[in-house]
């Protein structure tokens, strides 16, 4: 793919002491669906590909 690693998953409340990751009064809708666009395309990417192994 593209060599993005996928990172293991955490708690939130590990990263984030309030809930909030950055500030959210600097951003758009068009910001927030190109950037869930972009996850869902890598995730895809890297669904196809992990399904493409055999195991």
């Amino acid at each position: 793919a593209r060599g993005i690693p996928v990172e293991e998953g955490r708690f939130w409340e590990e990263i984030s002491v309030n809930g909030a990751l950055g500030d959210a009064t600097q951003s758009t809708w068009e910001l927030g669906r190109d950037t869930v666009e972009t996850a869902l395309d890598r995730l895809a990417e890297y669904l196809h590909e992990f399904m493409e192994r055999s195991l």
